[in-house]
């Protein structure tokens, strides 16, 4: 590969890559930084404003897209509702627009054509009936991502009734087994996993050692059962096998809003280790396994 490669990927699968024998994006671009929003609080009499925090804002991937010169009226008619047919928003959810890059390195938004293709009509001889129009790709949440995730999957292995060797005084565990896993995040932006917990335990103790989040399911399940919790913010959800809600299962004092993979400095080295301790759990049977996406502030 000696170039850049664009493909729009629709929620129901379909591709459409850019620049291919007949489209391409002229010029496109905002694939750096994305908009910030400061939050500032300012005291009585004080000089300029102190910085509370900040969030990040939707970003607008602007591109000009061309398709090739028609050979007659009715093929500039196909030509452009192929594109249409790209674009609309009821094909099962937004679009994937994914940058490849000449080494191979891949980078992805989820986006929606906002408003999508306008076409401004042209007359019936100009333009050689090509298509050469302006399209926005909203993307609400900013971040780029790697479109090839990872998975581990770690079943709990250590018993800890008690721990060896010995010391005194004598330290007692939980009662169950422990799963562990150290994970070097590559991303430059927090990402946010998916865990899927497999039985049978009476109680899970999920915790993320480098950052002291921690997560508690106290209500028991069988080998048979497992629960997926995943953790994108705005879609929170804890469900079973059978995507039946089962939010009910978290202790209060979980904490979903913080629990995450975080780079490096955040952690040092972006070594994340994530702990996950199965009360009355089987050693080899109950476990843990994570999914995410490396995360990137920008591209």
């Amino acid at each position: 590969m000696t170039g850049d490669i664009i493909y729009l990927q629709t929620a129901d699968g379909e591709q459409l890559f850019v620049p291919d024998d007949e489209v391409k994006f002229l010029t496109y671009g905002n694939f750096g930084a994305p908009p910030v929003t400061f939050l500032t609080r300012k005291g009585y009499q004080q000089h300029g404003v102190t910085e509370v925090d900040y969030l990040l804002e939707p970003r607008t991937i602007t591109a000009e897209l061309w398709h090739s010169p028609a050979c007659s009226r009715q093929q500039y008619w196909d030509n452009r509702l192929a594109l249409h047919q790209y674009l609309r928003h009821n094909r099962g959810g937004p679009l994937w627009f994914v940058l490849r890059q000449p080494g191979g390195s891949k980078r992805a938004l989820i986006v929606r054509a906002n408003p999508g293709l306008q076409f401004p009509m042209p007359g019936t001889d100009i333009n050689n009936w090509n298509v050469d129009e302006a399209v926005d790709f909203l993307a609400n949440d900013p971040i780029w991502f790697d479109p090839d995730g990872h998975s581990e999957f770690v079943a709990s292995a250590l018993d800890l009734n008690l721990i060896f060797p010995i010391t005194f005084p004598i330290r007692f565990g939980i009662a169950g087994s422990l799963s562990s896993i150290s994970i070097t995040y590559a991303g430059t932006w927090v990402s946010y996993p998916t865990l899927t917990l497999y039985g049978p335990y009476s109680q899970c103790i999920i915790d993320n050692l480098m950052t002291g989040v921690r997560i508690t399911l106290f209500v028991a399940i069988t080998g048979a059962e497992r629960r997926i919790l995943t953790l994108t913010p705005g879609e929170q959800s804890l469900v079973d096998g059978f995507g039946t809600n089962r939010f009910s299962d978290l202790d209060v004092s979980s904490d979903l809003v913080d629990f995450c993979l975080r780079p490096d400095p955040e952690v040092a080295g972006g070594v994340n280790v994530i702990q996950a301790t199965f009360v009355g759990g089987t050693v080899g049977a109950s476990g843990m396994q994570i999914d995410w996406f490396d995360r990137y502030f920008a591209i």
